[in-house]
Formats: structure tokens, sequence, C-alpha cells
């Protein structure tokens, strides 16, 4: 049986066994530091037993030193804390047959050594009992798991944990966090950590194959080998005694939260730690959330290697990579793919250790390439891990299964969201999912605590939710065989669509800031309803998404994605179709050639603006017709054209003044600036920028232009001088606006 015992122990993963099994460290169970308990003579007094042979007390004391080590690395190596290796050496504790094989594992003791030290332990006399009974252990109980892998990126997490679980009054400490983040594994570092605080000893109690909240108490009573009613004999059993709980995978009985707070009002010196995907929500409880591993960013992979070694979640999966296939290495060839493979699992460790494990087969580069098909391309873990932790996708499933049929429906339309959303585009996902307006923040809510969507802040300080990548692929797939995946799109894009028009306005004001970066925000979001709206979805609803961020895909320099995507959109959509009428289809063919223009490729540019500039119009749009004319004017100066430029550009600016439209006065102002600068006017110049209020919109125009400015830079004929045109026209206007 301790054969089997030792093995199990050996291969035991994160998650612990599939049983109600409870393991502990063995120990003193007072509840302070009693007196030592009254000894026989030659058990603790002496080195040597009445027939001259080495006491066991004093055999495992020689075999320690022997071996290098401290009490603290040998109770390290075999499970317990150093408080009671330190009894057992002072004759102050005699250790079950089932420690004394463990001590003699951890010892690494030839065969007949530990056929000496057996028979000196089985040898050795019982021990009086003490007086007030608090130093009465539970039957002999096994050590915590003993995982085969070091924990790697958690030192921070040990610390900040560790503090609060030894603050005064904190007696029930819960680690949250999704399947897979390694709350068990974090657990078990703890309760090693902390182990000497509790001398009475650590229990870890499995609860992963439980799930009638009905049967906690009585199951954590059987684990402790506590008889009779189950409430009452465990408070007898407990009071009084400062032991350590380690309660594992306790969220499908998370109702019996109560019940085990119930018990521990009734006797204070315990504490629990529990493991859990969602808080039990009872009063006294601490909550800690278990974060992901730290993520390099996507500079890191072109920066300092060694430093990118460091981070946690590339160094677990080096590390579990290099054991499959010792050749694996980080270098400036693999840094890129190894960073996107780590961001795309969002740092979890068992996401991270599945993927490392394909290293025996895929190179960095192929494992990448083949994550995009979904989570079964990680395939299986170990054959000892639990069932719910061989796959992730199992992993998650495991996730859902704890979850209500609203709160499933929520996180499964939730997932169409990449990147995160804002509460608002949440909200209008769950009521277009059946579920009540005012119950939609109540089931948000729950995911957060079930740990699969975080909480984060939006650039205007509000409550931004955002959905595991990890999770999110499992949920688009489920939606996916339910057939409810494109109307959890068309839901989703609505929402942004409605936000990049009321955006749009506000990209040419003062406020554009603030509209650029909620509109930023969003950019996961945005490429995903495209990336659908271009493949089996409505390109049609991709065109409106496209007619209004063009102008923000400018501000940010994505000029060729931007492009790129239009172009695609207005060659698949009709005229009519999916909702795009003829304004939006005009403000996607004026962006396109916007875009061209500052894409360098002219030819595209006229065409795409000729075009524009027809359907404008055609609709009576002065506005849009005065923007229109730019790039083309524009064009014009760029080819030598210089009256034709200044047509367009006198037209243009006539048009914009009676728009009402400040922004296209200035733009035309700046272009006329730039031609008559060009043309040695600079008087001219000054009168174009006299006005202070044309000035000022001018002078954050041209801060736009010169953040794309680097998208043409370099190419032959953007700029027929060495000075940029914003910069000639930005001195000539800073003398006329000082004057």
């Amino acid at each position: 049986m301790h054969t089997a015992a030792l093995r199990e122990h050996g291969a035991m993963a994160d998650a612990g066994a599939e049983s109600h099994t409870v393991r502990g460290i063995d120990g003193p169970m007072g509840g302070a530091r009693a007196a030592a308990p009254a000894r026989r003579p030659g058990w603790g007094d002496s080195d040597a037993m009445d027939d001259g042979t080495l006491t066991f007390a004093a055999l495992l004391k020689r075999h320690r030193r022997a071996a290098g080590l401290s009490q603290e690395a040998l109770a390290a190596r075999a499970g317990y804390s150093a408080v009671y290796v330190g009894m057992v050496e002072r004759g102050q504790r005699r250790p079950p047959a089932a420690t004394v094989e463990l001590l003699a594992h951890a010892l690494t003791l030839s065969p007949a050594e530990r056929a000496t030290f057996e028979r000196a332990a089985a040898r050795a006399p019982a021990l009086a009992a003490p007086d007030d009974g608090l130093l009465t252990p539970f039957p002999a109980l096994a050590p915590l798991p003993v995982v085969p892998t070091p924990l790697l990126g958690r030192e921070a997490a040990v610390a900040e944990a560790t503090a609060l679980l030894e603050r005064e009054g904190v007696r029930l400490l819960t680690l949250t966090g999704p399947g897979g983040v390694g709350k068990t594994r974090l657990a078990i570092r703890l309760a090693e950590v902390v182990a000497d605080r509790h001398p009475g000893g650590v229990h870890f109690v499995d609860l992963s194959a439980l799930a009638d909240p009905a049967l906690f108490l009585s199951t954590l009573a059987r684990a402790l080998d506590v008889r009779g009613a189950p409430r009452d004999a465990l408070i007898a059993a407990l009071r009084g005694r400062r032991v350590l709980l380690v309660l594992d995978n306790m969220e499908q009985v998370a109702a019996a939260g109560p019940a085990l707070a119930d018990v521990f009002a009734h006797c204070p010196e315990p504490t629990a730690l529990v493991t859990s995907r969602v808080p039990l929500r009872v009063r006294g409880e601490h909550i800690f959330p278990v974060p992901p591993l730290a993520l390099p960013d996507a500079a890191a992979a072109a920066g300092d290697i060694d430093a990118l070694a460091g981070v946690a979640a590339v160094r677990l999966f080096m590390q579990r990579a290099r054991s499959m296939r010792p050749d694996v290495a980080l270098t400036p060839a693999t840094a890129p793919d190894v960073v996107a493979l780590c961001q795309a699992l969002d740092g979890l460790p068992l996401a991270l250790e599945r993927a490392a494990a394909r290293c025996r087969l895929l190179s960095p580069r192929e494992l990448r390439a083949r994550l995009a098909g979904g989570l079964g391309t990680l395939g299986d873990g170990p054959r000892d891990a639990p069932a719910r932790q061989r796959t992730l996708e199992a992993t998650v499933a495991w996730s859902e299964g704890l979850l209500d049929a609203r709160e499933r429906r929520l996180f499964r339309w939730f997932s169409v969201a990449a990147g995160g959303c804002a509460l608002a585009a949440v909200e209008a996902l769950g009521v277009a999912a059946g579920i009540p307006a005012g119950e939609v923040l109540d089931a948000a809510s729950a995911l957060v605590d079930h740990g699969l969507v975080r909480r984060d802040e939006g650039p205007d300080g509000d409550t931004r939710l955002l959905l595991l990548e990890t999770p999110r692929v499992y949920g688009v797939r489920q939606l996916a065989r339910g057939g409810e995946e494109g109307a959890a799109r068309r839901v989703h894009a609505a929402h942004h669509i409605a936000l990049a028009a009321a955006a749009e306005p506000g990209l040419k004001g003062r406020e554009q800031g603030m509209w650029l970066a909620r509109l930023r925000a969003e950019d996961a979001n945005a490429r995903a309803i495209l990336a659908w709206a271009l493949g089996d979805g409505d390109p049609g609803v991709g065109l409106r998404l496209a007619a209004f961020l063009w102008r923000s895909w400018w501000m940010q320099g994505h000029v060729y994605e931007g492009l790129r995507t239009l172009e695609a959109l207005i060659d698949r959509t009709a005229a009519g179709a999916g909702g795009v009428t003829d304004l939006v289809r005009a403000k996607a063919i004026h962006g396109a050639g916007v875009l061209a223009y500052w894409c360098g490729d002219f030819p595209r540019a006229v065409a795409r603006s000729e075009q524009g500039l027809a359907l404008f119009r055609q609709l009576g749009e002065e506005g849009w017709s005065a923007s229109a004319l730019l790039p083309l004017a524009d064009v014009a100066r760029h080819r030598g054209d210089d009256a034709r430029a200044r047509g367009l550009l006198t037209e243009s600016l006539a048009l914009a003044r009676r728009a009402g439209d400040a922004q296209g006065v200035a733009f035309a102002l700046l272009l006329l600036g730039v031609l008559w600068s060009e043309q040695g006017l600079c008087w001219l110049v000054k009168v174009s920028v006299r006005r202070k209020n044309s000035f000022r919109r001018t002078d954050t125009l041209t801060s736009q232009h010169r953040t794309t400015q680097p998208h043409t830079a370099g190419r032959t004929g953007v700029y027929r001088r060495g000075d940029s045109a914003c910069g000639i026209v930005q001195r000539f206007g800073d003398a006329a606006y000082q004057r």
C-alpha cells in the first residue's frame, strides 16, 4: 500500500487525485506551542535503546546529516513541516509506518539502511499521551501531493498570498481563477511555506469528485477520520487545534461554504486554504485571484533575449519545451513565435504546458501557425492528469458546466468579442441572447467570479470586460455548433457600427483624442468583425463599419491594412446590399482614396476619390465633396499641375465653408499653404493661417499629418522638397499666429 502511495505522489499533477482523498503534513495539533509530551526512557532521552542500538530519533538525525540535509530540506523532500521533523528527531513524535517509509525514501537509503531504519521505528516505545490532549494528531495522513515539476514564475503570488495568510484574522483564504491557471499548484506551495505556523498539521482534501454540497461536511469528516455527526464531530476535532485545511477544487460544492463557515465559527484556531473557480461568498472569506503568468509584450521579441527568457510565461514554456526536446532554444529567430504563443494562450500554465508538449514534434513557428486552427492542436496532457485537465477544451468545458443556463448563454455570446469590450456591448449581446436586461449584469458578474472574464478599465475609466482567449475560442466553437454564431456576430457588429458612427464627427473636433482612444481600445473587436465579414459573414456589415473607421485608421497610421480591408469590402458588396446606403458606400470609397494617397498609390487615390466625389455630388453632400477634392488636389500638386491643384483646393474651401465644416476649411487652407510655399508665395501662407480659430484647428491637423507621415517618408514624389509640407506650414503658421 505504501509503495503505491509513493508512486501516486510522484506522478501527481497540480490538480490532485480524482477522489475524496486527504493528504496532510503529520504534526502536532496544538493551537499554540504546548510543552513537550512526556517521553519514555530510551525513546527521546538517549541516543541508544536498551540493547545498545540507536533510537529511531538518533538514526534519523544521523542519516539526515550524512545526506547533507537540513531539517527544512528533509521536510521539503518528504512533504512534512520542519517543525515535525525536528520533533521526531527530539523524540517528541513517533511517526507512523507510512511516514517512516516516506522519510526513508527522501533520505535515499540503501535497502540495508532502510531495513535498519524501519526496525528502529518499529521498536520505538509508544509515547505517553499529552496532558491537555491538544497535541493528538489526526490518524496517519499522507503528505501534500508531491508535484513533479518546479513552480515557476509565482514568486510574487506566493509572497503576496503568504502575507495574506499570516495576517491576523484571516482564517479562510480562497484562491480563485480559471481552470488551468495553477490554483492547486500555488495552494500546495503556500501550504509548504506556512506549514511551520500550523503545528496541528496541514491536511489536503481533494473535492474534485464531489458534486453534492450536502455531502461536504461528511466528506471532510471522513477525510480527517472524524467519527460521529459530521458537523459536531468536526467542531470537536478542530477546536483548539491550529491546523491548515487545504480544500482543493471546491467550485462544484461552493454552496457548502456556509457549512464550512459555521464549523469555523465554533473553533477559532483552524485555517482553510480553498481553491475554487468561484468564491464561496461567506463572511470572513478573503479572496486571492490567481493571475495568469506575466506575459511579454510584442516588442520584447526584438529585445534582450536574456530578459525575455526571464518573463514568467516564456520561462515556463521554454522549461517544459526543453523537457520534451532538449534542443529547443530561445533565439532571435524563435522569440517572436514564442511570444505570440504565450500571448495567444493568455499565460495560462496548463495551456503553456500543453503547447510545450507539442514541441516534441513541432517548432514554435509551426505550433503558432497550427494553434490558429483551435485548441485541439495542443492535444492531450499526461495520462495521470485528471480527466478535466487532459485537454484545454475539457478544462474549459468543466468551467462552463459550473455555470447556470443564463450565465452559459452570456458566456457563449460574449465569446465573439475579441480583446474585451465595454459593458454596453456585453449588455447588448446578453439581451440578444435572450437574457432579461436587468439580469445581464448579474450574469456578467458570475463570469468574473468563475475566472472566465477579467475586469479592466477603458481609456475613459469605464469598466471593460475581457474574456480570456482560451475560453473565448471554446465559446465561439460552441456558438457555431449551436447555429448561433452568425446572430451573435451581427449583434456585436451592430454595436460597434453605432460606436464608430458616433465617433465620426468627434474625430473632427476638439474631443478627437478621447474618441480615438475609445476606437483604439476596440481595434481587436473591429478586426474580428471585419474578418468575419470577409469570411463566412456579411461583407455589407463590414463595409458599414469600415466606412466610419477609415479616418481613425488614417490617424493611427494603419493606412495599408485599412486600404486592403476597404478595397476587399467594396469589391464584395453590391450597391444596397447588407443595409449599405449610398452615403455609406460613398464614404467607404472616399476613405479608400484617402488611404491610397497616404500609401503613395496615386492612380488608385485618383480613381477612388473621383468615384466618391461623384457619389457625394449626387447626394448633395457638400462637406464630403469638399473632403473628396483634397486628395485629388494634392496628387495634382505632386504631379506638377499647380493650376489644377489650386482650382480644386479653391473649390474645396468654398464647399467646406458653405457646409460649416471647420476641419475641411482648415485642410483646404493647409494644402493651399503648402502649394503657395512651394511657389515662394510665403505671404499667402501667412494670410491662410492668420485667423486664430482656423490656425488652431490646422495645428491639430498638422499633428495628425506628422503621425501618419512616416508611412510616406522616403517615397519618390511624395514631397518634392527635403522638408515636409506640414513642417513648412507649421513654421509659417506659428509666425502668423504669434503676430
